[in-house]
């Protein structure tokens, strides 16, 4: 009869809220109610809904007041593109437009700066002191591959609009000059191999024995030409050897060619390998006529580029009145 009693009697009210308990409750000293438990129960199967509900309504207010709105992994993406965006800006400015270049700036990778720049006197372009996927600096590099030895400096440079010249004959191939620092003067002279053993120079008050190549470690020296800041490395244009090597093979042809004709396709497909055996003298040809031509070609071009400009003539009679013809070829090296 008891137990019908306390399972018919009307349950008391019991005042909950959600997320709110009294010190009693969380410290477990309580006494056990056996009506509170059951109302407990039995509102959080019929109110469990509601109470989800309001749980959610009540974090979503925090959200809007408290913290920042949830972010995606394409938000993520985004800010840390911005982060390392904000990082090379600190360190070297805007990374360079290279549709937008100056005049001087290097044909490799990018960097103008007045001071590591200069102009091949040949064949006009401009390229850096520094070596950048090259073994050597771009501007030797460029030297070597062209078959070249003068160079220009840049107007803004500490030394001026000036080719580099040797001080005393006037020759101006770079790969054999160097510099001696004169006793009497601050100054530093430009001398070539030609000139060291020149009685003459000892007199002036340069030491000989102190003289330096300028071109030292495959690079010029810095005070002829800086190598460029490592800010404006970091921004260079990061062209690999293999495209170099292409590039100058281009401009052997199209002196006026870019980057952008590297990206074309060729024209000329590969030929096809010699074998030993072939099916017939028709397959014999097909084989061989491209090589031939491209041998041809190749000997053609090799003619070409032993042509020289500025060649003066002079006929005059020997003894034995044969004629005889002198050649002057102007503005040659003094080692050709």
């Amino acid at each position: 009869a008891g137990m019908a009693d306390i399972h018919d009697a009307e349950p008391p009210p019991v005042d909950y809220s959600f997320l709110e308990f009294d010190d009693t409750q969380q410290t477990g000293t309580q006494d056990y109610d056996p009506f509170a438990e059951r109302t407990r129960l039995s509102q959080v199967d019929s109110q469990g809904n509601t109470w989800a509900e309001g749980a959610e309504t009540q974090m979503t207010a925090t959200q809007d007041t408290d913290l920042p709105p949830p972010t995606t992994a394409a938000d993520d993406t985004v800010m840390a593109d911005d982060l390392i965006f904000d990082d090379i800006l600190e360190e070297g400015g805007q990374e360079y437009d290279f549709s937008n270049l100056p005049e001087h700036a290097c044909l490799y990778c990018g960097i103008s700066n007045p001071c590591s720049v200069a102009k091949c006197v040949k064949t006009g372009k401009w390229f850096c002191n520094c070596r950048i996927n090259t073994t050597a600096s771009h501007i030797v590099h460029h030297l070597v591959a062209s078959r070249n030895k003068e160079i220009a400096l840049h107007p803004e440079s500490p030394l001026g609009d000036t080719i580099v010249e040797c001080y005393n004959c006037g020759v101006r191939n770079v790969f054999v000059m160097g510099f001696i620092a004169s006793k009497s003067d601050a100054v530093v002279v430009l001398l070539c191999r030609g000139c060291l053993n020149s009685g003459g120079l000892k007199d002036l008050g340069w030491d000989t024995e102190a003289w330096e190549p300028i071109i030292q470690d495959k690079a010029f020296v810095q005070w002829l030409l800086k190598d460029p800041e490592e800010h404006e490395i970091q921004r260079a244009r990061q062209l690999s050897s293999t495209e170099i090597s292409k590039l100058e093979e281009l401009w052997k042809d199209k002196p006026d060619a870019t980057l952008e004709d590297l990206e074309k396709p060729e024209v000329e497909s590969e030929p096809d390998p010699v074998l030993l055996a072939y099916e017939d003298a028709f397959h014999h040809q097909n084989i061989f006529g491209p090589l031939v031509k491209l041998e041809a070609d190749y000997d053609k071009k090799m003619r070409e580029s032993q042509r020289r400009d500025s060649i003066s003539v002079r006929w005059d009679v020997a003894l034995n009145k044969k004629r005889l013809a002198y050649f002057t070829f102007s503005g040659m090296d003094s080692d050709m």
